[in-house]
């Protein structure tokens, strides 16, 4: 099955990205990647927009709203069934009301509900590795220590998520996104 991901990233070149739980909530095994940050999304159910519209809402716990029109949305990677889009014009509330009834949802468990977010300007384009390098340094730094699991970060260095969060940074460093006015 298709699947589609997508990081917003705003006029200023910030990217917000979930951070994905450590236990897989419909196992309680250790994920793929667990505790790194990723990009939101997940597998095609309604088409791409609406894909990308619930798993942001589901993975952000309702903090990121993608409220574009396809023209906002750019394909940066693909690779096999997986597409990777970043996304310029959304609504973020780090502050959105989050009921304590969605809690108990898987769906709504797969992230920790934190938005983290990175300077894509600074983000080295040159490898995957060095731009998830990057990646989980400056999450280490801005959640005040907090690290994954070192298999979790050596998956996340060799994954097409990495690769497609070095094309975005190269995408916007290039200056080819459209923004809304």
């Amino acid at each position: 099955m298709p699947k589609h991901y997508v990081l917003p990233i705003d006029s200023n070149g910030n990217g917000l990205f979930p951070i994905k739980q450590r236990l897989n909530p419909y196992t309680n095994e250790s994920w793929f990647c667990g505790g790194c940050p990723q990009l939101f999304g997940g597998t095609d159910q309604g088409g791409m927009m609406e894909t990308l519209y619930r798993e942001t809402q589901e993975e952000s716990h309702l903090k990121v709203d993608l409220t574009g029109d396809d023209i906002f949305y750019h394909l940066v990677h693909t690779h096999g069934e997986m597409s990777f889009y970043v996304c310029t014009k959304f609504a973020y509330n780090p502050d959105a009301y989050f009921p304590k009834l969605l809690s108990k949802q898987n769906k709504y468990r797969e992230t920790t509900g934190e938005i983290f977010t990175i300077d894509m300007s600074d983000v080295p384009t040159d490898t995957r590795q060095n731009a998830a390098v990057r990646w989980v340094e400056q999450y280490h730094v801005r959640s005040g220590g907090r690290r994954p699991p070192e298999l979790s970060i050596a998956q996340l260095m060799l994954s097409e998520t990495a690769e497609a969060f070095r094309l975005a940074a190269e995408t916007y460093q290039s200056g080819d996104l459209r923004f809304p006015i």
